[in-house]
Formats: C-alpha cells, sequence, structure tokens
C-alpha cells in the first residue's frame, strides 16, 4: 500500500529537479548572451556572451588557375584566415573565437571536438571568457558539474561573471552541493566587481 505513494514521490522529486535545473540553465544561458557592456563597433555578442567578430558561413571557393588579388578577396575570409594563423600562433583572444565558431556552426562532431580544442587552449592561457563559455557549453547538456567546474576555475582568477554563475549554482542547483556561506563569497567578490546582478544577491 505504502508503494504507490512512495513512487509518486519520487516522481515528483524528480519532475521538480528537471524544472529547477532547467531554469538555472536558461538564467545562465540569457545572462550570458544578454552580456552587461556594449561590443566594438562592427563586432556583435556571440551566443555565449562574448564580443565577437562574426564571420558568418563560408562556402570554399572552386579552385582558380590563378591567384586572386588581395583587393578581390572576401574580407570575411581574410578575416577568417587572420583569425585562424592568430590562434596557431598562440593569441587566447583569436583561439577563443575560432573555438565559438566551431561550436555555433551546424556540423558534426569534428567540429565541436574542434571548438572544445581551441577553447581549452585558450583557457590553459588563462582565458578566462573562454572558462566561461566551456562552463555554459557544458550546462546547456546538463554536465552541470563540468560547468561549475569550468566557472569557478574562471572566478578563482578574478572573472566576476563566472563568479556570479559559481554562486547561482552554488546556491540553487540541485545537482551541485549546496554551500550558501560559499555562494556569498562569490556573491560578494563579483559584486564588489560592480556585477550588477551579484549586487542584487548581496542586497537581498
Amino acid at each position: 500500500m505504502l508503494a504507490l505513494p512512495m513512487i509518486n514521490t519520487v516522481k515528483l522529486i524528480s519532475i521538480t529537479t528537471l524544472f529547477v535545473t532547467a531554469f538555472i540553465a536558461t538564467a545562465l544561458l540569457v545572462y550570458g548572451a544578454s552580456g552587461a557592456s556594449t561590443c566594438p563597433q562592427g563586432w556583435a555578442r556571440d551566443a555565449y556572451g562574448n564580443c565577437s567578430i562574426r564571420m558568418g558561413k563560408n562556402k570554399a571557393d572552386a579552385p582558380r588557375a590563378h591567384a586572386t588579388p588581395v583587393s578581390d578577396q572576401d574580407p570575411k575570409a581574410l578575416n577568417q584566415s587572420k583569425i585562424a594563423i592568430a590562434a596557431e600562433r598562440g593569441d587566447a583572444g583569436a583561439q577563443r573565437e575560432l573555438g565559438i565558431q566551431f561550436l555555433e556552426a551546424e556540423g558534426s562532431n569534428a567540429s565541436r571536438k574542434k571548438g572544445l580544442h581551441w577553447l581549452k587552449r585558450a583557457a590553459a592561457q588563462g582565458d578566462t571568457a573562454s572558462m566561461r563559455v566551456l562552463g555554459l557549453y557544458n550546462l546547456k547538456r546538463n554536465s552541470d558539474q563540468l560547468g561549475f567546474d569550468w566557472f569557478k576555475r574562471a572566478a578563482d582568477l578574478g572573472d566576476p561573471r563566472a563568479a556570479y554563475f559559481t554562486a547561482t549554482m552554488l546556491r540553487y542547483s540541485p545537482r551541485i552541493t549546496k554551500d550558501e556561506k560559499l555562494a556569498f563569497d562569490y556573491f560578494l567578490k563579483s559584486a564588489r566587481a560592480g556585477h550588477p546582478n551579484s549586487q542584487y544577491e548581496i542586497g537581498r
């Protein structure tokens, strides 16, 4: 007789956890995509909240018998080539840009692997924006712990947005061990750096 109420309770808890996780992921992704500051002229904000030169989708041209003068080449293709060269030379910003382009491209697992490869190379150089992208990427795929680890790593390097994400997960995520004191510390760290959402949380 007790089995049926127990099953219903377990189902209710599972559904509640799913909704809470979805809410947190949506909130962080919406904030990540909105950003608080404006981008430089000619740049746009990508799906991960970073200012970025939008390249569009470039299709490979058919081989030509002679070289095309630089003045006649597609500016997008030239910019893409410059970013790829800079990434290969170790520029963390270019590596992040290239990684995001691969992640946003419609394609195979190979494209996603390339994207993660470049983002991790940038993150290895201490690029906190790349760490945030990796955090959001994993959060979108319900890998909450991996996402949290990337956010915390960036937060510990002084990134106020990552500190806000870290605190939010510590306080609200059902898949991360809750720690109100640590969440407060990260909210405070972010608030002192001027992050408005964290200032609101501290005010509450």
